[in-house]
């Protein structure tokens, strides 16, 4: 029983490294006003650049960890001041088009497919392309309650990291929020993975994540069990990314582009960053 639980519990950690899933439908036209009215978009902007600013600058005289190096994978982790749950950094190069990869991410209907342990996803707002609202419950081993969350996903092209970059964060408040009373509310502090084109059918990515899932499941435990699980996310991703055709609306494919050209006037080496 232990030993299912623990499989179980495996999932938990990389359906959170998968939240950046966004709508790939025609946009549904909403007022605007409504949607101002129970999201302050300007909060979560800022929010966007202190999760960069995080990840670039914070706790850089910590080390980061050693914790696996499998595949052309590097999975590291780092304990972020007082907070008790690591943070995981993993880098590598997947067998996959960046096109495809971002076309992944962006099909909530078809998530399920590939993210372990991916019980329900809602899209609670369409904002545009690029950005979008969506409520995620995650399944959990008995006698665990399943998790939920709220969050706020984002596409965004870091010219200086040469890098498309999508990020994501728990949303707190959230008029739209279902919060069901039967489920114990994870907190996502931030998920960035940054992506870079090294040729056409292969990405270099870099990949942060720093996760609570909140409850009373020992801290320790929760840092034991998901140290390696990117290495587990990130081949998922290349798997399904590699048979998945590039399918992606004029905004994202602008950014694409973009990346491309500068990539073009500049040399990228990886593990640069």
């Amino acid at each position: 029983m232990m030993n299912t639980m623990f499989r179980k519990f495996h999932t938990f950690t990389p359906m959170f490294f998968g939240l950046f899933f966004l709508p790939n439908f025609v946009k549904v036209a909403l007022p605007q006003d409504n949607f101002k009215n129970d999201f302050i978009e300007s909060e979560f902007k800022q929010k966007e650049f202190d999760i960069i600013g995080n990840i670039e600058k914070s706790f850089e005289h910590i080390e980061w960890e050693p914790v696996l190096k499998k595949e052309g994978l590097i999975i590291q982790r780092k304990k972020l001041g007082k907070k008790s749950i690591f943070a995981l950094k993993s880098t590598g190069i997947l067998e996959a088009p960046i096109e495809s990869i971002i076309t992944l991410f962006r099909d909530t209907k078809r998530a399920y497919l590939w993210a372990p342990g991916l019980k329900q996803r809602t899209l609670l707002k369409n904002i545009s392309e690029l950005e979008a609202v969506v409520y995620d419950i995650h399944e959990m081993p008995w006698p665990c309650q399943d998790r939920d969350v709220v969050m706020f996903n984002s596409i965004k092209l870091l010219k200086s990291r040469k890098q498309i970059a999508l990020i994501s964060s728990s949303i707190e408040n959230y008029k739209l929020d279902p919060r069901p009373g039967n489920k114990v509310r994870a907190e996502l502090h931030y998920s960035f993975i940054g992506l870079t084109p090294i040729s056409k059918n292969k990405t270099f990515v870099e990949f942060f994540i720093h996760v609570d899932p909140k409850g009373s499941i020992p801290k320790w435990l929760v840092n034991h069990i998901v140290k390696t699980r990117p290495y587990s996310f990130l081949k998922a991703i290349e798997k399904s990314a590699s048979k998945t055709p590039a399918n992606l609306g004029k905004d994202a494919l602008k950014l694409v582009d973009l990346l491309r050209s500068i990539l073009s006037n500049e040399k990228f080496i990886s593990g640069s960053l």
